[in-house]
């Protein structure tokens, strides 16, 4: 079991000694305290601050087409934009871990407003089969335990058909 955990490490080591981690957006090298993103990055990303607002523009758009709680975007999907390149490599360069991460940078920041509050359960929006075969994941499903790992909420992957 040691020798096991300890071999894991050295490789891990070996990794990261020999393929770095870069930010995801602009490219440099990241720090031990980094995951994906660098921290200019992070401040970067396009915000919408929806989730400090009842009937934001993500609730208007869902309204009387599916029954929720609650609804927001954490950034701001704009044409050209770094926030929406990252978004296209996670989708279609089979780079899940962004949606992961993204999603636990949107809980941290939402926890500070009362956002999550009487939420009992996370849905994950299934895609059709044909989709997640070409792609091999349902970026949805990333989401929800990104966010489950900060907020410690149930996901429920069967809600939604």
């Amino acid at each position: 079991m040691i020798v096991t955990r300890l071999l894991a490490q050295c490789a891990q080591g070996l990794q990261s000694l020999l393929f770095p981690e870069r930010c995801l957006s602009c490219g440099t090298l990241l720090s031990d305290d980094e995951s994906c993103l660098c921290h200019d990055c992070l401040q970067r990303l396009p915000r919408t601050e929806m989730h400090l607002h009842r009937f934001n523009l993500a609730e208007q758009r869902l309204e009387g087409r599916v029954e929720f709680e609650r609804a927001a975007s954490f950034g701001r999907y704009e044409h050209e934009s770094d926030f929406r390149q990252m978004i296209h490599r996670a989708k279609y360069s089979n780079r899940p871990e962004i949606m992961y991460r993204l999603a636990q940078l949107a809980a941290q920041e939402w926890c500070e407003s009362d956002f999550f509050s009487g939420i009992d359960v996370i849905a994950p929006v299934p895609i059709h089969k044909k989709k997640k075969r070409q792609r091999g994941y349902n970026q949805s499903d990333y989401i929800a335990q990104g966010l489950n790992s900060v907020l410690g909420v149930e996901v429920c992957p069967d809600a939604l058909v």
